[in-house]
């Protein structure tokens, strides 16, 4: 679905795809579905024009990235409590020059592998998170919190965020 808001009411979703859409969108009209895939999800990528929020839609937490995920200057993220997100190959990432925001959310992917990177300007605030595999990246200039998350590894090249209260799980889990 790319724009509009149809209404998705009283379906049968049997593949692991439920659900393509691009981002900003509108998923407030779909209710009332059953997904008998065991893994049923919401397929993103692309840039995020718009305040947008990543929330459970019908029952469905996971969100897979089936490419890059932008987020632009002066544009917010929002990643809600329970939401997961998943990248489908190693070339997928989430790239912040604005900001986002998560709390509860879970960070996972193909192969163990997941990266997000916060480039000179952005702000990425995390509460609460798992990320056990793949990395986090803070380069020259950007800024945030990482707090009370479970993570693999933390690359500080530059930036400033404040980390507090977190268990990490890599040999080497924070880089400077």
């Amino acid at each position: 679905m790319s724009g509009g808001t149809p209404t998705v009411r009283g379906n049968t979703f049997s593949a692991p795809t439920s659900i393509v859409t691009s981002i900003p969108y509108s998923l407030t009209t779909i209710s009332g579905n059953t997904y008998s895939h065991e893994n049923p999800q919401i397929e993103i990528a692309g840039t995020v024009n718009d305040e947008a929020t990543l929330s459970i839609v019908d029952g469905l937490y996971r969100y897979t990235l089936t490419g890059n995920l932008t987020i632009p200057a002066d544009t917010t993220l929002t990643v809600a409590p329970g939401v997961e997100i998943y990248t489908s190959s190693y070339n997928y990432d989430i790239r912040v020059y604005g900001t986002m925001n998560a709390t509860g959310a879970t960070f996972t992917g193909y192969a163990n592998y997941f990266e997000v990177f916060v480039h000179d300007g952005g702000r990425l605030n995390l509460t609460d998170c798992t990320s056990l595999s793949g990395n986090i990246r803070y380069y020259t200039g950007s800024s945030g919190a990482v707090t009370g998350c479970s993570l693999n590894r933390l690359y500080m090249s530059g930036g400033t965020p404040t980390v507090s209260g977190n268990t990490f799980s890599a040999s080497t889990p924070i880089v400077t």
